[in-house]
């Protein structure tokens, strides 16, 4: 477990390197224009992009409880639907035995 854990947090590290070494390396210093506002990527870019990408990553962490309680649901409806479909134990149309007072 310790050295999953050591593995997981490597490469956190490396995707922070990786990210602004390129970040800095290729898009700010080469000068590289931003298609989306016609300018050259700056600092201020990377760090916009990284962080934004890093909180999108952590949203999708939190979708897991959510839908684990989706598939609980679905497979309780299917359960739900059997009961349905099944024929009653108990049939109140019969007219045989005793009356009851």
């Amino acid at each position: 477990l310790g050295l999953a854990l050591g593995i997981v947090m490597a490469l956190f590290a490396l995707m922070y390197a990786v990210a602004f070494w390129f970040g800095a390396h290729y898009l700010v210093a080469e000068g590289v224009i931003s298609s989306k506002t016609g300018l050259p990527w700056t600092g201020s870019d990377v760090l916009l992009v990284f962080f934004s990408v890093l909180i999108g990553v952590m949203s999708l962490n939190d979708l897991s409880a959510p839908a684990l309680a989706l598939v609980k649901a679905m497979a309780s409806f299917r359960d739900q639907l059997d009961i349905h479909g099944a024929p009653a134990s108990i049939e109140d149309c019969k007219r045989e035995g005793e009356a009851l007072p």
